[in-house]
Order: C-alpha cells, then structure tokens, then sequence
C-alpha cells in the first residue's frame, strides 16, 4: 500500500500531506486494523514524520491520481480552465521540507498556481494550451476507446483522450462532448490548430496547463536515486576515509624525513665546523712543509756545496801525498 501522513486543511479536512513510503501488509487483526512493515528506508523528512508522531495515515492500494482540480477553490468557467486556484492551499501543501533553493521552490509551486492561467513564452510545448470559440456545432469524443487498467499506459493517449478509466466521463467511455455554435472550450494547442484550420473554430487565448504526474512513478524513480544517492555517498566516504589515512601515513613520513632533514642539518653544520678546523690545519701544515721544503733544499744546496769541497780537498790531498811519495822514492 501507498502510505500518507495526514494534516488538517483550513476547513478541518483531513488530506495527504508526506508521502511515507510503500509499505507491505503484514497481518489485518480485525476489519479496522492493519499492520504494516515498511519496503525502504525512511528519509530524513519521512523519519521526521515518524518520530513526531500525531498524524493520521491514508493507505491507498492504487496510487492516488493528479488531477487539476485538486487545487481549485471554485468550478471552472470560461475564463478558469479548471477553476481558480487555492493559492493559500497549494502553498501550505507544498512547504519546502527538503531544503531546496528559493526559485526552485517558487517554480514548482508556481506551476500549480498557474494551472489554467495565462502562458508565458517560454512554457514547453506539452504545457501549452488555447481557449477557442466555436464557430459552428462540433462532437467530440473525450474517453479513450480502449481503455488502460489502473497499472498500466497513462492519463491520456495521444489526441487527449483519457485512458484511465477514473477519468472517464461515463462508465462505457463513450462520452460525446457536444459543442454548439459561441461556446467556449479548451483544447490543447496543436488540437486547437486544427479546429482553426477546419474553420470549426477560434483562438481566444492561450492557456497554461500543467503536466500532471504520475506519484507511483515519481516516487519510485526519487527512492531510486535517493538509493543510487546513498550508495555514491558511501563510497565517496569510503574513499575519503582511505586518502586520510594515505594522508596520515604521507605527514608521518614527512614529519620523520623532516626529523632526519634536521638531524642531517646539524650534522652537516658538524662537519663544515671539522671541515674548516681541518682546512686551517692543513694550512698549516702545508705552510710547514713549504718551510721545510724551503730549509731542505738549502741543506741540500749546501751539501752539494760541501760535497764539492770535500771532493777537491780529497783530491789536492790525494795529489799531496802521491807527490811525496815520489819524492821519497826518488831520494831512495
């Protein structure tokens, strides 16, 4: 069954006003009890509903029907397609629960309240309307002849006629609509077309009408994608969970490389002090040795120098001796 919180119109009326979801009839105690178990998971409005409690429910076995007469305060004339509008009701029934922008708001609501009012030049083709004036007797036949059951097909086929038979104008559905000469109707704008052309009638103005709905649809087709929503939702914090921790994981590892940028910094700072010590100690060194260098090769240059000497003092004493050595011989 279709279930629908209940709330009090102005007049003490009780009239659907959330949608709860379908539920599945589990047992019926008595002729005046039912009980119920829910097919989905409630939304956060629905959840809402249920918790506050107080409200009477409408449970429907046939989705209940759009109609354009379910907002009007007064029966239609030739100047009000389908009356006029309850502008008070249809703004307490459409109450923005779920939180949606302003001109969103505004524009579904508006819809409603223009229902049967003036077109404006950018409303779609399927919304566009015309009050004509007939110019001589025309029958029309307003039921679909082969009708659709609650379950299936639409509103209405493709030439207006209404298919589902709680539409119907007559039990049989084949309900003439007889037009004489001045009366006023209201077709739909490619329909009206055609009556100008056949000179059967006239244009008096455009009319706005509005697409009616099919809930069953709707609703299924909203708790699909609230599902699809939920899902995508899931994963995406899913997803978000595992890059905080890839993220987590990553400052660790920065705030370690950090700790050993650090550490390699002082340790850097460490080795350009030993760096300079070493390099003032190797210039010293360096300094010594040329020093060193400089006394050594002079060392060297003077024993060269000596060496020299002795070499020729060694030389004049070795000529000395052989030289009286010959003479001693000689004097022998």
């Amino acid at each position: 069954v279709y279930v629908f919180a209940e709330a009090a119109t102005p007049d003490g009326r009780a009239v659907p006003d959330v949608y709860l979801g379908q539920y599945r009839v589990v047992a019926t105690p008595s002729e005046t009890e039912v009980t119920i178990q829910g097919e989905s998971e409630p939304d956060a409005v629905q959840r809402q509903v249920l918790q506050q409690g107080g409200a009477t429910w409408a449970l429907y076995e046939v989705m209940p029907r759009d109609s354009h007469y379910s907002f009007t305060a007064a029966e239609p004339d030739d100047d009000h397609m389908y009356g006029l509008v309850d502008d008070a009701a249809v703004r307490g029934l459409f109450r923005n629960r779920y939180g949606l922008p302003p001109d969103m708001q505004e524009e579904i609501v508006q819809s409603y309240l223009r229902d049967g009012g003036d077109l404006q030049a950018d409303d779609p083709p399927e919304t566009r309307w015309a009050k004509v004036k007939f110019l001589q007797s025309y029958d029309l036949q307003i039921d679909a002849i082969a009708p659709a059951g609650v379950l299936e097909g639409d509103y209405f086929d493709s030439s207006g006629r209404a298919e589902d038979r709680r539409l119907w104008s007559s039990e049989t559905g084949d309900q003439v609509l007889k037009f004489k000469k001045d009366d006023i109707g209201f077709f739909p704008e490619i329909e009206a077309n055609k009556l100008v052309d056949q000179g059967i009638a006239s244009i008096e103005a455009p009319v706005f009408s509005r697409t009616l709905r099919d809930y069953a649809y709707m609703f299924w087709k909203a708790e699909e994608q609230r599902i699809d929503l939920q899902r995508a939702i899931y994963l995406v914090d899913r997803e978000i969970a595992s890059m905080q921790v890839t993220i987590a994981d990553a400052q660790e590892t920065i705030t370690k490389r950090e700790g050993e940028v650090d550490k390699l910094a002082s340790d850097l700072q460490k080795f350009e002090v030993e760096r300079d010590e070493m390099k003032n100690y190797h210039d010293v060194l360096v300094a010594h040795w040329k020093s060193f260098q400089g006394r050594a090769n002079k060392a060297f240059q003077d024993n060269l120098v000596l060496e020299q000497q002795l070499e020729e003092a060694s030389r004049q004493l070795t000529e000395q001796i052989n030289r009286r050595t010959s003479e001693v011989t000689s004097t022998q």
